[in-house]
C-alpha cells in the first residue's frame, strides 16, 4: 500500500510510495497551479492518450476527490509536464479528480455486463430496440430472438427456444402443423377407387424453401389444415428453412382440377416460399399395382435410355445428388435386359440397395421419380403431374412394333405424344417447347 498523508489545510494528498502501478491526482492541487478550463483540458489529453495507447478510458474511485488509474508509458512524458508545472515532486502519473470532472465521468461507458455486473463486455452491445444492452457472453445466451417481431427478448420476459418466439408472440401464433420427418398418417385416396380397381395413383413429395423459416410454418399453419385429408406437412433436415409438403394418393386427372395450387401462390406472394432451392427437389410416387409388367418395363425402359431428355424435364439435369441417373456407370438400376425383365414380371420388388436414383424401387407399394426439380410454381407443379401420367400412358400405348422400330430410345416418339395432347397437358407441352431442343428425328407411330 501507498503512505497516504493529508493536509487538511489544503486538501492536499501526498505520495510517498506507488500502489502497484497506479497512480493518483487531487484536484486541489491542479486547481492551486492552473485555471480550471486548462486542468479538464489536460485531463481530456490524459483520456485520450490512455485511449489511443489501447488502455481503458474508465478511471477507478479510489476516496472523494481521488482517483487511481493504470500508468503506461504513453503518460509519462504528460506526466512529468504536469509535475514540474505544478511543483508537485511525485514519482508517478495523478489522473482524474471526481469533485471537477464528475459530468464527463457519467459520460464514460462502463465495461462491466448490464446483467451481471462482473465480466468484461466492452464489445458485446445488443440492440434491444430501445436501448442498447452490454452482455457478457455468459448473459447474452439468456436472450432469445424473436422471428415473428424481430427483435431480442429480455430472459424476464419468457421465450420459447423451440418456436423461437416470446411468450407475447406465442400466444397469436398459428399453430405449428410441420410434422416429425417419419410422421405416416393413414392414406386417403382421391378419389376412392372401385373395389378390385387399381387405376393410377399419383402421390407427391413438394420439397419448399422459404426465406423465413417462421413464415413458413405460419403458410402451413394457415393453409394446410384446410386441406388435411389431401395436404401435411413433414420436417426435412435437407431442406433450407423449410419442409416437405406431401400429398395423399390422387389420381392425376382428379389432381389437376382439384388440388389446392392456388395455396402455393400464395406462399410464394405472401410469405416468401422460394420457387426454386438447390436444398429441394420434388418426389412423385406411382402406385406398382396400376402397372402390369409390360408396362412398367417399358416405363423403366424409357428411363434408362432416354436419361438426358428425362433430366431436362425434370429440371435437375442427370446427375441431381438424390436422384441420379448416373449411378452404376449410367445403369442407374445396375440391371441387364434380363434382369430388367425379371423386375417387370415381379411388379417392380426389386432389392437394389440404390434409393437415391432417378427411379427408386425399394419402396414397397409406389414407384419413385426422385429427378423432378423442387419448383413451387402452380404451373410446374401441374407439368410434373402431367409428365408422370404422360410416362405412363405412353408406356400403356406402345406395342411391340413401336418398341422394335426404337420408340424407347428416340425422344421423338415421346415428344409426338406429348404433343398431339397439348389441351390435356398444356404446362407440360409448354415447358417441353421452352426447354427441349428440337430433335434430329421426330417420328410418330403410323
Amino acid at each position: 500500500m501507498a503512505d497516504l498523508s493529508r493536509n487538511t489545510s489544503s486538501r492536499s494528498w501526498r505520495l510517498t510510495s506507488g500502489v502497484g502501478g497506479m497512480v493518483f491526482y487531487d484536484t486541489d492541487i491542479m486547481a492551486e497551479y492552473f485555471d480550471r478550463q486548462i486542468v479538464a483540458e489536460m485531463l481530456r489529453n490524459v483520456v485520450m492518450l490512455r485511449f489511443v495507447a489501447g488502455q481503458p478510458t474508465t478511471p477507478y474511485m479510489i476516496d472523494e476527490g481521488m482517483m487511481a488509474v493504470p500508468t503506461a508509458p504513453a503518460f509519462r512524458e504528460t506526466h512529468i509536464q504536469f509535475c514540474q508545472l505544478a511543483g508537485v515532486s511525485q514519482a508517478r502519473i495523478v489522473d482524474m479528480v471526481m469533485d471537477v470532472f464528475q459530468e464527463e465521468l457519467d459520460n464514460t461507458p462502463s465495461d462491466d455486463c448490464h446483467d451481471c455486473g462482473y465480466e468484461s463486455a466492452y464489445n458485446n452491445m445488443l440492440d434491444m430496440g430501445d436501448e442498447m444492452r452490454r452482455l457478457c457472453e455468459t448473459c447474452r445466451d439468456d436472450y432469445g430472438y424473436c422471428t415473428e417481431h424481430s427483435g431480442w427478448v429480455h430472459p424476464n420476459e419468457g421465450y420459447d427456444w423451440d418456436e423461437e418466439l416470446c411468450n407475447r408472440c406465442l400466444r397469436n401464433a398459428v399453430p405449428n402443423v410441420v410434422r416429425g420427418w417419419d410422421f405416416r398418417p393413414d392414406l386417403v385416396f382421391h378419389p376412392i377407387p372401385p373395389e378390385g380397381d387399381h387405376p393410377l395413383y399419383i402421390g407427391m413429395e413438394i420439397e419448399a424453401s422459404f426465406l423465413d423459416a417462421r413464415k413458413g410454418r405460419t403458410w402451413a399453419g394457415t393453409y394446410l389444415p384446410e386441406f388435411e385429408d389431401l395436404l401435411y406437412a413433414k420436417s426435412d433436415a435437407s431442406v433450407n428453412h423449410g419442409f416437405e409438403v406431401v400429398t395423399h394418393p390422387m389420381q392425376p386427372a382428379w389432381a389437376l382440377e382439384n388440388f389446392p395450387f392456388h395455396i402455393f401462390q400464395k406462399g410464394i406472394e405472401d410469405f416468401g416460399m422460394k420457387l426454386l432451392d438447390q436444398s429441394t427437389g420434388t418426389h412423385i410416387h406411382m402406385n406398382k399395382d396400376a402397372f402390369t409388367p409390360p408396362v412398367l418395363w417399358k416405363f423403366l425402359q424409357i428411363h434408362m435410355k432416354l436419361p438426358e431428355f428425362c433430366g431436362i424435364v425434370g429440371g435437375r439435369g442427370q446427375d441431381a445428388s438424390f436422384g441420379s441417373f448416373q449411378r452404376n456407370s449410367g445403369n442407374f438400376l445396375g440391371v441387364d435386359r434380363a434382369r430388367l425383365l425379371e423386375i417387370a414380371k415381379q411388379k417392380g420388388k426389386f432389392d437394389n440397395p440404390e434409393r437415391y436414383i432417378a427411379v427408386n424401387l425399394r419402396n414397397e407399394y409406389t414407384i419413385e421419380l426422385r429427378y423432378m426439380r423442387g419448383g413451387t410454381a402452380p404451373k410446374e407443379i401441374k407439368k410434373n403431374m402431367q409428365w408422370a401420367l404422360a410416362l405412363f400412358n405412353f408406356a400403356t400405348y406402345l406395342d411391340i412394333k413401336d418398341v422394335k422400330e426404337g420408340a424407347l430410345a428416340n425422344p421423338g416418339y415421346l415428344l409426338g405424344y406429348i404433343n398431339d395432347r397439348e389441351d390435356e397437358w398444356p404446362e407440360l407441352v409448354a415447358w417441353i417447347s421452352k426447354e427441349i431442343p428440337r430433335p434430329i428425328s421426330l417420328r410418330e407411330r403410323t
